[in-house]
Parts: C-alpha cells; sequence; structure tokens
C-alpha cells in the first residue's frame, strides 16, 4: 500500500514537471539512458495515454504521452505522442518530434514494435513535409517587426515559413507601433505570399515618412540681348541714277531644332503612359488571387512583373517630360532672326532685326 501510494505520487511529480518544460523540448529527449524507476513511470503514463485517445480525450492524452517520452523517451511513445499531435493539427510541432526518433538509442531490449515505431515515425514526418502549409513574406518593411500568432517572426523576404493549418494573426509593427493586422487561414499544403507593399502603404508612420516632394526650379531668368544695330547708309547724292535692295530672311534654326526634342519628349510620355495603363491592367487581372489574406504564387508574379513595367514605364515619362521641356525652352530662347541688306550709289547698308 505504501509503495503503491509512493509509485503515484512519483507519477503526479513526472507529470507537473513534463507540463512545465516547454513544448520545444519535447524534441530533444534527456541524453543519459532513463532508469528502471522511469522506465515504469513513462509505461504508465503511456498507458494512460492510450486509454485517454480511445476516449476521444485528445489534449489530456497528448499531455500523458508527451510526459511518457519525456521522462523515458522509445520510439513507440514518441510515435504516440507525435500521432496526437497530427490529429490534433499541431503538423509542425508533430513533425519535429517524430524527427528525433529514429535518433533515439538503441535497447537491447528493443521490440519489434519498436523498430516499427522508428520506421513508421520517419514516414510519417515526410508526409508531414508536403502537407505542412507554407508562408512567406514579400517587401518586408526594414523599421518593422512582424509578428505571427503573437511571436516575432524573423523570416528574410522570398523564405517559406511552415505554420499549421488553419487561422493565423499577421501583426504589422512599424517603428514600434501596430500598423495593420492580416488574418489568414491556410489549407493543408497550401502556399501563400503575403506581399507587404499593398498593406504597410497605409501606415501612418510610412506615409508621414514619404518624401516631400522637391520644389519647382526657379523661373529662369531672361535673356539679355543685344540692343538693335542699325547701319544706316548715306544719303544717296542728289544725282543717285538707282537704287536697288534686297532681303533674304528666315527663322533660326536652333528654334526647329527645340521644337523636335519637344516632339520627340511627347511622344516619349505617351509610350510611358500607355505601358503604365497596360502595367495597371496587368496589377488588376490578377486580384481575385490576390485578396486581402495575401496572394498566391502565380498572382505575386504577376502583379511582381507588373510593378517592374509601371517602373520602366515612369521612368520613360519622367525622361519624355524632360526632354520636351527642353525643347520647348530651347525654341523660347532663341529668337528668330531677319536680315536686310540696301544697295545705292556709292554705298551699302545692312540692318539686322532680333
Amino acid at each position: 500500500m505504501i509503495a503503491s501510494s509512493s509509485h503515484r505520487y512519483r507519477c503526479a511529480w513526472v507529470v507537473l514537471l513534463a507540463l512545465l518544460v516547454p513544448s520545444t523540448g519535447w524534441a530533444d529527449p534527456p541524453a543519459s539512458p532513463p532508469t528502471e524507476a522511469q522506465v515504469q513511470t513513462a509505461r504508465a503514463l503511456f498507458r494512460e495515454a492510450r486509454e485517454l485517445h480511445r476516449a476521444g480525450k485528445l489534449d489530456e492524452a497528448l499531455d500523458k504521452a508527451l510526459a511518457a517520452y519525456h521522462t523515458a523517451p522509445t520510439p513507440v511513445t514518441g510515435m504516440e505522442a507525435g500521432t496526437l499531435l497530427v490529429d490534433l493539427g499541431r503538423l509542425v510541432e508533430a513533425r519535429d518530434l517524430l524527427r528525433s526518433v529514429p535518433s533515439l538509442p538503441v535497447s537491447p531490449r528493443e521490440s519489434d514494435k519498436g523498430r516499427d515505431a522508428r520506421q513508421q515515425a520517419v514516414a510519417l514526418a515526410t508526409s508531414l513535409d508536403a502537407r505542412i502549409p507554407k508562408l512567406s513574406l514579400a517587401a518586408r518593411p526594414p523599421n518593422g517587426t512582424i509578428l505571427l500568432d503573437g511571436k516575432p517572426l524573423s523570416l528574410d523576404a522570398g523564405a517559406w515559413q511552415g505554420v499549421d493549418p488553419g487561422a493565423h494573426a499577421l501583426v504589422i509593427l512599424v517603428d514600434g507601433k501596430p500598423c495593420t493586422t492580416i488574418n489568414v487561414t491556410l489549407a493543408e499544403s497550401e502556399e501563400r505570399t503575403i506581399d507587404l507593399r499593398d498593406v504597410t502603404g497605409a501606415c501612418p508612420q510610412n506615409r508621414a515618412a514619404e518624401v516631400a516632394p522637391a520644389p519647382s526650379p526657379p523661373p529662369a531668368a531672361p535673356v539679355a540681348t543685344a540692343p538693335s544695330t542699325v547701319v544706316a547708309p548715306p544719303p544717296p547724292p542728289p544725282h543717285a541714277s538707282s537704287s536697288s535692295s534686297s532681303s533674304a530672311g528666315g527663322d533660326n534654326p536652333m528654334r526647329w531644332v527645340g521644337l523636335a526634342i519637344a516632339g520627340a519628349g511627347v511622344v516619349a510620355v505617351g509610350v510611358g503612359g500607355g505601358l503604365a495603363l497596360g502595367a495597371k491592367s496587368q496589377y488588376d487581372s490578377v486580384a481575385s488571387q490576390c485578396p486581402a489574406q495575401g496572394c498566391t504564387q502565380a498572382g505575386y508574379d504577376t502583379r511582381n512583373d507588373a510593378r517592374s513595367r509601371a517602373d520602366v514605364a515612369t521612368v520613360v515619362m519622367v525622361v519624355g517630360a524632360a526632354v520636351a521641356a527642353g525643347g520647348v525652352v530651347l525654341w523660347l530662347l532663341e529668337p528668330s532672326q531677319r536680315t536686310s541688306v540696301g544697295i545705292g550709289p556709292g554705298s551699302v547698308g545692312v540692318r539686322a532685326l532680333w
């Protein structure tokens, strides 16, 4: 009677210690071999876990199975705990625990059931790799912090993070302040990319950090022009027999060059506008594949390509506008020129008009 009571107290302390250990430690069983007392305690816990499992009490069964595995890890207890984790939808924890089962020391007393459990653990862990949903982030803000279900998520852009199937909350903090929350529901084997460019752009902190538009350049100072110079011919003598005059005029050729440059700039602006409209249409064409919860891989690739085309369109339009402005300035600053020549007896007169 005394021995039985002592055994029950020992089991209770083992269970309590097991529950206090963080869940990430279940995949790392003790390095030293268990004592005989630990083996007996683990067997009792394992039997209770199996009974609770058959009764459908999965959470309680998992607590017992994990306590048994932590007390005296064996392939059988590890396989039982991993199976319960799978039944509860905790696929990531199940995979990590099952991966540790093949590395357990082989006991001389290990039964065929234990050897089978090793092979089953490997097969189940491999199948879980394909079933676990994966989450990826694009355009992570440099001054932002990402929380996944309340825990910091240190995930590089383009990398994949395995998560359990079901609902998850992704919180974006910018400069330590909450910016927005994205609720994501993932099915088994689903891959989802969350494009943070479409999310953090609405954050007040980001809007305040936007660069103010550059001030418009001051108007160009008027170009000083030389005063009109008129070389008047001397008055013809009274006996002049004849006089002749000729005039030749035409616009300054640089004005035509400026006009041509401005026209080329306008054409470039039109081409850039067409590219921008095409990029916008391509971006909007995958709206059904990019809900607020994130894009599918195909939708993300399409929108990324659309952004690249929009960047090209912006460059073409800016260059075109600059070229057009330069042509207009050249046309305005180069005045037209007309020259007249007068010829009389014994005199020649030249007059230039600007």
